[in-house]
């Protein structure tokens, strides 16, 4: 019944957004900024609308470790599809997502996508993936921060997959922080029973950011595992409570 509503919202939404999306569009024409904005808060509309249908009950930590007025890295662990839809309204705008390019196959979805600067990235394309990250560096120096899942794919079992070090290429780059993101719950949701959405619980903890310009030579050239074992540090932490 979930997965019912959540298909009947998610029409509306698509249907009403076609000419939402041209008045952006004209918009951008004067102020790309304020597109920029109005997107993301329309796609965080989506996203939570999404997440209420689906009943999750979210419990939010951390958040205060987020720095006001500049722009980050979110690097969290995939364990579900769920992640995206809770993690994205959570993390301070404009927020923009590093996805995997199949998303682009998807009409109106997609363009939403790029109308708040998503960067679509083929892993198995090395030419779009320096072009990914170099398009992912240019936004956090505009000041739009960025989400990424560093495994490439979401876990089967819940542990997570080695964290890919060229996704930290970002903030080696510009120096920004990386802020990990341990999120648990997400998968119960929906990957457990697919195609059934079921309700639950989900938390997601944003943890102390990590500053490239503190961390050893070692630990920069291997700036994955550092942040990975953080995530591992929060939900470990969380399973012994």
């Amino acid at each position: 019944m979930r997965l019912v509503i959540i298909i009947i919202f998610m029409t509306i939404y698509f249907i009403i957004s076609l000419p939402v999306q041209l008045i952006l569009l004209i918009v951008g024409l004067f102020s790309k900024r304020a597109r920029l904005m109005a997107a993301n808060a329309i796609v965080r509309f989506g996203f939570n609308v999404i997440r209420v249908l689906a009943g999750v009950k979210v419990t939010v930590e951390g958040r205060e470790n987020i720095p006001d007025n500049e722009a980050v890295l979110y690097a969290g662990n995939h364990n579900g599809f769920f992640d995206l839809i809770v993690g994205h309204p959570l993390c301070k705008p404009p927020t923009a997502i590093v996805a995997k390019a199949v998303f682009k196959k998807f009409p109106i979805f997609s363009w939403w996508m790029m109308l708040i600067e998503c960067v679509f990235i083929d892993r198995q394309d090395v030419r779009s993936n320096v072009r990914s990250i170099k398009k992912a560096t240019e936004l956090i120096e505009k000041g739009i921060s960025v989400l990424i899942y560093p495994e490439g794919t979401r876990s089967k079992d819940g542990n997570m997959l080695p964290f890919k070090e060229g996704s930290f290429k970002i903030a080696k780059k510009t120096g920004c922080a990386v802020i990990p993101v341990a999120m648990t719950g997400t998968a119960a949701i929906f990957d457990d029973h697919k195609p059934w959405v079921k309700a639950g619980p989900v938390t997601i903890t944003f943890g102390e950011p990590v500053y490239p310009k503190d961390l050893t030579k070692e630990q920069l050239s291997e700036m994955g595992p550092v942040i990975q074992s953080r995530i591992a540090s929060i939900l470990d932490n969380k399973a012994q409570k």
